[in-house]
């Protein structure tokens, strides 16, 4: 196979999978995850079903491929957010800059987090969260001082902002990531975050 086919080749495949991806993303959000089956995924993709499972094994792989391709889990989200390196109070620019990243990938994070996404899929990422949490907290520095284990903390922080992000999401609740970050500063930490970013976001 020439190299030009060879490209060809990749981007049908590309192709392909992103139309399988868009089309299980859109009827997780219609009708739940756990209703739909693979007929339905490649009905609205207009793919047979062999080219389905040329692509993926289940459904599950499916959405699985999703959340590889999508999901911030690389960019650490603590840093590079000021120049200088990492700003004071950095628990909330950590919490502000993953807020800003679900929001960008709402749709993903709903069809895993939302009420009608997979169990199965919000407990693996929720997890690999936590771990990529917990690093951030031994290379940051973050959360020190609140007298508990690491890994209680990591498990803490994440639950407390899928909670809460969920909330924001599903209902389109019109808070910036900012407002998010500092709410959820001001609830784990007991401290108000940097001035200017909770405008907006006062008690009622």
């Amino acid at each position: 196979m020439t190299q030009d086919m060879q490209t060809r080749h990749d981007r049908r495949r590309d192709r392909t999978r992103s139309l399988l991806q868009e089309a299980l993303l859109d009827l997780v959000l219609e009708r739940g995850f756990e209703e739909i089956v693979v007929q339905e995924i490649t009905d609205r993709a207009d793919v047979g079903r062999g080219t389905f499972y040329f692509h993926f094994d289940s459904k599950e792989d499916l959405l699985w491929s999703v959340v590889e391709d999508r999901f911030p889990f690389k960019d650490s989200p603590a840093e590079g957010l000021l120049d200088g390196g990492i700003p004071d109070q950095p628990e909330y620019y950590h919490l502000v800059s993953r807020s800003r990243q679900f929001e960008k990938n709402k749709t993903v994070f709903l069809a895993v987090f939302g009420p009608h996404g997979s169990p199965l899929a919000a407990s693996r990422v929720r997890e690999l969260l936590a771990e990529e949490t917990l690093q951030e907290i031994w290379t940051n520095h973050l959360y020190g001082g609140v007298g508990q284990p690491d890994q209680v903390t990591a498990q803490i922080v994440v639950g407390l902002t899928l909670s809460l992000v969920v909330w924001w999401l599903e209902n389109d609740i019109p808070y910036t990531p900012m407002q998010i970050g500092g709410i959820l500063y001001r609830t784990l930490l007991h401290r108000e975050p940097p001035g200017g970013t909770w405008q907006g976001v006062g008690s009622r």
